[in-house]
């Protein structure tokens, strides 16, 4: 028997964006890594974050939620939190981390926040909830494993 390695992909395919989503958020060292080195990570990136603004905000207010990204990216990454990461790379990182919480935050666009005075509000909110995720996933570090699953408060339940 001889040992296969596994080929190396070079390109992020579609089949995987929805684990490195997931990833991001839960501060998955190796979805971190996979986004910085696959080619195509920034472009899957920069649509998933302007699709999701696009779905959270609407155009007319768009100035707000990004003066927060970017007031946010900087300091991410001169503040400490990133030493290992070129600004450009945290800048990837971060549009990935971008995508499910302004997609959490689209329907309150459309259930009319605007109408509760509430405005920029949950986009704004969701832009500070992503940089603390990904705060908290590189504070972990790129080298780290996935966070283990919490075991059930009841304990498993054999059903022989």
């Amino acid at each position: 028997m001889s040992a296969r390695t596994p080929e190396r992909r070079v390109f992020v395919a579609r089949a995987e964006v929805p684990r490195l989503l997931r990833g991001v958020v839960a501060g998955d060292g190796v979805a971190l890594r996979r986004i910085l080195g696959a080619r195509r990570g920034g472009r899957y990136g920069a649509l998933l974050a302007l699709a999701a603004t696009l779905l959270a905000v609407p155009l007319g207010s768009l100035a707000v939620p990004l003066a927060c990204h970017a007031l946010l990216s900087v300091a991410g990454h001169f503040v400490g939190r990133a030493p290992r990461l070129a600004p450009w790379q945290y800048q990837r990182v971060s549009l990935w981390a971008l995508a499910l919480p302004l997609l959490c935050a689209a329907p309150f666009r459309w259930l009319g926040a605007g109408w509760l005075g509430a405005g920029d509000l949950p986009a704004v909110v969701a832009v500070g909830v992503a940089h603390g995720l990904l705060w908290r996933g590189l504070r972990r570090g790129l080298d780290a494993a996935p966070p283990e699953p919490r075991p059930s408060p009841g304990g498993t339940r054999s059903t022989g």
